[in-house]
């Protein structure tokens, strides 16, 4: 799904937009790491939601208190940690796939950028929000980000990949800001091809040298 074309041929808008909507998770994923720090310091200051300022032993206690198995904590991490391998994965890739070769290079760095701003983000908050409005901000970004990015179109390469040649050139003329389908769009939809057969063919051939090499071993053991 692709938005309207509102803006002059040959701009990279579209491109950028779609790379601030997927680099979106890294700044969530900045909020969770730096939340803690003014957190802390709120429930320890007179403004804390308990009325009093807490101790460092009531906040561990508070910590321990929000679950009674250690399992919970462990899981709540290890979906943190899911959340960013896959965006460092899928984030850098996808822009990679819709960007042009002059901007791909700034625009992969936004998955860096977008975490910091992530954590200075929340600790700018945490000086200015109670509690409670800190944790409503935090869990608004993510639940709006998930309602935007379902409108976000797949990445040409995919598509080219799935044999839809139609769907993918008009989603590389929505990125190009392009109305009509023209040369330019048509040689990097070639280009794209011929990169995908070049990647196919050096998985076969280092598939290949790796059963090879095993065949070799097994046949020297025998």
């Amino acid at each position: 799904m692709t938005f309207p074309l509102a803006v002059p041929e040959g701009y990279k808008i579209n491109q950028i937009l779609c790379a601030i909507l997927i680099s979106i998770p890294a700044f969530s994923y900045g909020n969770s790491i730096g939340w803690m720090s003014p957190m802390t310091l709120l429930l320890q200051s007179q403004e804390s939601p308990k009325g009093v300022p807490l101790t460092d032993l009531e906040t561990i206690w508070l910590l321990k208190l929000c679950s009674m198995n250690i399992w919970v904590f462990i899981l709540a991490r290890m979906l943190v940690g899911i959340n960013m391998s896959g965006t460092c994965v899928t984030c850098p890739t996808y822009i990679k796939e819709i960007s042009d070769n002059d901007i791909r290079g700034a625009l992969g760095c936004w998955g860096t950028l977008f975490f910091t701003m992530g954590c200075l983000f929340s600790y700018i908050i945490g000086d200015l929000c109670s509690y409670r409005v800190i944790l409503l901000i935090l869990l608004t970004i993510p639940a709006l980000h998930f309602v935007i990015f379902l409108t976000m179109p797949e990445s040409p390469s995919y598509l080219l990949k799935k044999g839809k040649d139609e769907e993918a050139s008009k989603v590389l003329m929505w990125l190009r800001c392009r109305k009509q389908y023209d040369f330019s769009i048509k040689e990097e939809m070639d280009y794209i091809k011929q990169e995908q057969q070049k990647d196919e063919n050096q998985t076969a051939f280092l598939l290949k040298n790796i059963c090879e090499y095993y065949e070799d071993v097994w046949t020297r053991t025998k």
